[in-house]
């Protein structure tokens, strides 16, 4: 009998299950909350701090940030989250804002900054060049000579990066004709 009632059951399940997976057809309560912070579970054996930029590495767990090909900016650290006692993923959780403007570590700042694109060295350090070119976002101030403002709203979750190489050869001949040669190279990092 217990058996019959967990197959109903189940059954009935595949049958809600089913129906959310087609069009709407009547009002839905997608069950909306703000997205300015986001928890997200914590890699195993990390430490992340309050104010440091974390990234996911292609685990799905949040982390310190790095300069590390695959890394997804995932935004900045409300609170620390110290998960280094347990090397379980997820034992832990870290709240992170995913919008604002945050001061951050630059060497060598300067004005020429502003509107430039900062991508992250690690958790507290951008820079205008990295190895795997992470965005963190564009400059908004330049506080210090050696700070600058960064808003993330741009840089959070921005799994797909592209670069573009423009290369000009002109040719001499009797008849001058510069030629112009794109390429996209698209690079996504896992989500």
């Amino acid at each position: 009998m217990e058996n019959q009632s967990k197959i109903k059951k189940a059954e009935r399940n595949k049958s809600t299950f089913k129906n959310k997976l087609m069009a709407l057809s009547a009002n839905l309560d997608t069950k909306r909350k703000d997205g300015d912070i986001v928890s997200y579970p914590v890699k195993g054996s990390a430490t992340i701090y309050k104010g440091a930029m974390v990234v996911d590495l292609g685990t799905g767990y949040a982390s310190a940030g790095v300069d590390t090909a695959g890394a997804v900016f995932l935004g900045v650290a409300v609170e620390k989250s110290d998960n280094s006692s347990s090397a379980t993923d997820g034992a832990k959780d870290v709240r992170l804002y995913k919008t604002g403007t945050f001061v951050f570590s630059k060497s060598s700042a300067v004005q020429d900054d502003i509107a430039r694109p900062m991508y992250i060295s690690d958790d507290q350090t951008v820079a205008t060049s990295t190895t795997n070119m992470i965005l963190a976002g564009p400059c908004v101030d330049v506080p210090y000579s050696s700070h600058v403002r960064v808003r993330i709203d741009d840089g959070v979750d921005s799994f797909k990066t592209a670069s573009v190489v423009v290369s000009f050869s002109p040719s001499i001949s009797p008849s001058v004709s510069p030629s112009v040669s794109t390429s996209i190279s698209p690079s996504v990092s896992p989500s």
